[in-house]
Protein backbone atom coordinates (compact mmCIF):
# COMPACT_ATOMS: atom_id res chain seq x y z
CA UNK A 1 0.00 0.00 0.00
CA UNK A 2 1.57 3.57 -0.76
CA UNK A 3 0.97 6.54 1.54
CA UNK A 4 0.64 9.81 -0.17
CA UNK A 5 0.12 13.12 1.64
CA UNK A 6 -2.94 14.94 1.11
CA UNK A 7 -3.86 18.59 -0.20
CA UNK A 8 -4.41 21.88 2.28
CA UNK A 9 -6.46 24.41 1.80
CA UNK A 10 -4.39 27.27 2.65
CA UNK A 11 -6.57 29.26 5.19
CA UNK A 12 -8.24 25.59 6.98
CA UNK A 13 -8.48 26.07 10.28
CA UNK A 14 -7.71 22.44 10.78
CA UNK A 15 -4.94 22.30 7.80
CA UNK A 16 -4.17 25.57 6.57
CA UNK A 17 -0.50 26.44 6.52
CA UNK A 18 -1.58 30.09 6.24
CA UNK A 19 -3.96 30.05 8.95
CA UNK A 20 -2.20 31.93 11.65
CA UNK A 21 -4.19 30.38 14.54
CA UNK A 22 -4.59 27.63 12.99
CA UNK A 23 -3.76 23.57 13.44
CA UNK A 24 -1.76 23.25 10.17
CA UNK A 25 -1.80 19.34 10.34
CA UNK A 26 -0.59 17.24 7.59
CA UNK A 27 -2.64 14.51 6.61
CA UNK A 28 -1.80 11.21 4.77
CA UNK A 29 -3.82 8.64 2.70
CA UNK A 30 -3.34 4.77 1.68
CA UNK A 31 -6.09 3.41 -0.24
CA UNK A 32 -8.18 2.65 2.28
CA UNK A 33 -7.54 5.38 5.29
CA UNK A 34 -6.44 9.28 5.70
CA UNK A 35 -4.62 10.01 9.07
CA UNK A 36 -3.09 12.64 10.52
CA UNK A 37 -1.45 13.37 14.79
CA UNK A 38 -1.99 15.91 16.76
CA UNK A 39 -0.43 16.38 20.34
CA UNK A 40 -2.42 18.89 22.69
CA UNK A 41 -0.85 21.83 24.67
CA UNK A 42 -2.37 24.11 27.14
CA UNK A 43 -3.92 25.97 24.17
CA UNK A 44 -6.37 23.08 23.27
CA UNK A 45 -7.94 22.75 26.87
CA UNK A 46 -11.53 23.02 27.89
CA UNK A 47 -11.43 21.90 31.44
CA UNK A 48 -7.79 21.78 33.16
CA UNK A 49 -6.04 19.53 31.70
CA UNK A 50 -8.35 18.27 29.00
CA UNK A 51 -8.84 19.02 25.47
CA UNK A 52 -11.48 20.82 24.34
CA UNK A 53 -14.80 18.76 22.97
CA UNK A 54 -14.60 21.08 20.07
CA UNK A 55 -11.40 20.69 18.68
CA UNK A 56 -11.68 17.38 19.32
CA UNK A 57 -14.79 17.53 16.76
CA UNK A 58 -13.11 19.61 14.69
CA UNK A 59 -10.15 17.33 13.77
CA UNK A 60 -12.29 14.76 13.81
CA UNK A 61 -14.66 16.26 10.74
CA UNK A 62 -11.91 17.21 8.53
CA UNK A 63 -10.19 13.93 8.70
CA UNK A 64 -13.36 12.01 8.15
CA UNK A 65 -14.67 14.31 5.73
CA UNK A 66 -10.96 13.73 3.93
CA UNK A 67 -11.96 10.18 3.45
CA UNK A 68 -13.86 11.38 0.24
CA UNK A 69 -10.72 12.00 -1.54
CA UNK A 70 -10.02 8.35 -1.71
CA UNK A 71 -13.01 8.36 -4.14
CA UNK A 72 -11.43 11.81 -6.05
CA UNK A 73 -14.60 13.54 -4.17
CA UNK A 74 -15.14 16.87 -2.49
CA UNK A 75 -17.90 16.94 0.68
CA UNK A 76 -19.35 19.24 2.76
CA UNK A 77 -20.63 17.60 6.28
CA UNK A 78 -24.78 17.50 6.04
CA UNK A 79 -24.28 15.28 9.23
CA UNK A 80 -21.91 13.85 12.43
CA UNK A 81 -22.85 11.99 15.44
CA UNK A 82 -19.90 12.80 17.58
CA UNK A 83 -19.45 10.02 20.57
CA UNK A 84 -17.02 10.96 23.03
CA UNK A 85 -15.62 7.87 25.06
CA UNK A 86 -12.72 8.62 27.59
CA UNK A 87 -11.01 12.13 28.01
CA UNK A 88 -8.00 13.55 25.76
CA UNK A 89 -5.27 14.61 27.68
CA UNK A 90 -2.91 17.74 27.09
CA UNK A 91 0.50 16.31 25.85
CA UNK A 92 -0.59 13.12 24.86
CA UNK A 93 -0.18 12.44 20.79
CA UNK A 94 -3.44 11.85 19.33
CA UNK A 95 -3.96 9.85 15.81
CA UNK A 96 -7.02 10.33 13.91
CA UNK A 97 -8.08 8.76 10.65
CA UNK A 98 -10.97 8.77 8.47
CA UNK A 99 -12.72 6.09 6.23
CA UNK A 100 -15.65 5.55 3.56
CA UNK A 101 -18.16 2.98 5.35
CA UNK A 102 -21.20 3.49 1.93
CA UNK A 103 -21.41 5.54 -0.84
CA UNK A 104 -24.33 7.37 -2.60
CA UNK A 105 -24.54 8.81 -5.83
CA UNK A 106 -24.48 12.47 -4.01
CA UNK A 107 -23.05 11.82 -0.60
CA UNK A 108 -21.11 9.63 1.09
CA UNK A 109 -21.67 7.79 4.65
CA UNK A 110 -17.79 8.28 6.72
CA UNK A 111 -16.65 7.48 9.61
CA UNK A 112 -13.57 8.53 11.85
CA UNK A 113 -11.89 8.04 15.28
CA UNK A 114 -9.27 9.48 17.60
CA UNK A 115 -6.90 7.05 18.94
CA UNK A 116 -4.04 7.63 21.67
CA UNK A 117 -1.29 6.97 19.55
CA UNK A 118 0.61 5.76 23.13
CA UNK A 119 -1.72 2.49 24.05
CA UNK A 120 -4.22 2.69 21.08
CA UNK A 121 -7.09 3.54 23.59
CA UNK A 122 -10.40 4.77 21.77
CA UNK A 123 -10.64 8.14 22.77
CA UNK A 124 -13.59 9.45 20.01
CA UNK A 125 -15.77 8.64 17.25
CA UNK A 126 -17.53 10.13 14.53
CA UNK A 127 -19.96 8.73 11.73
CA UNK A 128 -22.02 10.82 9.37
CA UNK A 129 -23.06 12.21 5.92
CA UNK A 130 -21.19 14.00 3.78
CA UNK A 131 -22.28 15.40 0.54
CA UNK A 132 -20.38 15.71 -3.02
CA UNK A 133 -19.32 19.06 -3.79
CA UNK A 134 -20.67 20.23 -7.44
CA UNK A 135 -17.88 20.22 -10.09
CA UNK A 136 -18.63 23.52 -10.69
CA UNK A 137 -17.95 24.73 -7.39
CA UNK A 138 -14.50 22.74 -6.93
CA UNK A 139 -13.12 24.44 -9.84
CA UNK A 140 -14.34 27.62 -8.35
CA UNK A 141 -11.88 26.43 -5.52
CA UNK A 142 -8.72 26.32 -7.73
CA UNK A 143 -6.09 28.33 -6.51
CA UNK A 144 -6.62 28.12 -3.03
CA UNK A 145 -5.88 24.45 -2.91
CA UNK A 146 -2.51 23.33 -1.81
CA UNK A 147 -1.17 19.58 -3.78
CA UNK A 148 2.04 19.51 -1.97
CA UNK A 149 3.92 15.79 -2.48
Amino acid sequence: MSTSRQPRYRACFVCGEENPIGLGLTFWQDDQTVWTEFTPDERHQGYPGIVHGGLLYAILDEVTGRAAYLRASWVVTARAEVRYLQPARLGETLRFSGRIVNERSRALELAGEARRVADDALIATLSGLFVRIPEERIRDLEGVITFEE
